[in-house]
């Protein structure tokens, strides 16, 4: 809730994500299970529903994209040609709000907002050739956005998002 009065929920469909991402492993300095990475990416979604404290809006026609760029550090287990993997980290996530299609407007449309957030992952990585990989990877980010409705109406929007990435990797 935010400046409008009370806790509410806005609700979106699962929405397409894609990312990519840059890492070391601590190989050959004694530490094989440990790693950093910069990792960004992208989450668009349709926003269908959003409530506060005593109203409610559905049927939106409204869309929403978080972008994000974050460091994690990483934990693996070292051996083997399948590899299971945690980590966490933090960055910058930046959220809009687009307009809806056909000139509807739905709540809090048109706005943005960026703001410092956390994630955790897990994953499997599964060699395929000696320096190629394929991986699925669960991960959970959240992070807190406000956004400002001309009139005084505010959202503080606690974005919270699972996630399921597959792809495929290089080792250099």
């Amino acid at each position: 809730g935010g400046g409008g009065g009370g806790a509410g929920t806005l609700d979106s469909d699962s929405g397409m994500a894609a990312g990519v991402k840059f890492g070391h492993w601590f190989t050959g300095s004694g530490a094989p299970y440990l790693g950093v990475e910069v990792d960004m990416n992208a989450h668009f979604s349709d926003l269908t529903h959003v409530s506060g404290a005593g109203w409610t809006a559905q049927d939106l026609d409204a869309a929403s994209s978080v972008y994000s760029g974050a460091v994690n550090v990483l934990l693996r287990y070292p051996d083997g040609n399948i590899r299971p993997y945690v980590g966490g980290g933090a960055g910058v996530f930046h959220a809009n709000v687009d307009a809806g299609r056909g000139g509807v407007r739905g709540p809090f449309a048109g706005d943005e907002d960026t703001a410092f957030g956390l994630q955790l992952l897990a994953g499997i990585r599964l060699s395929i050739a000696p320096r190629a990989s394929i991986f699925a990877e669960y991960r959970y980010a959240f992070v807190n956005f406000e956004f400002d409705e001309p009139g005084g109406l505010g959202l503080d929007l606690h974005y919270r998002r699972a996630q399921l990435y597959g792809g495929f990797s290089f080792n250099f």
